[in-house]
């Protein structure tokens, strides 16, 4: 498994994320964080070579609010989001 940093993983509210997996972040390490540190971990697709970071597709702006480039987003994230 490998996890590129903080740019892959973004903290919403109390211990809810998005998680970046595919090109530079393995799901299996959204599954460790999940499970070592009870975080429930939204997982986002990556499949643009251009926007191969979280942080290029998912801004949180408040506890309530997140910025979401929904042209890159699987409909299952968007939903959960």
């Amino acid at each position: 498994s490998y996890f590129e940093g903080e740019a892959d993983l973004k903290h919403i509210q109390d211990n809810l994320y998005v998680g970046a997996h595919g090109i530079r972040t393995s799901k299996e390490a959204l599954n460790w964080f999940s499970e070592t540190f009870d975080m429930k971990i939204i997982p986002f697709l990556m499949q643009d070579e251009y926007l191969y970071h979280l942080d290029c597709c998912v801004l949180p702006l408040t506890s309530e609010y997140v910025a979401v480039c929904t042209a890159k987003a699987e409909k299952e994230t968007i939903q959960e989001l």
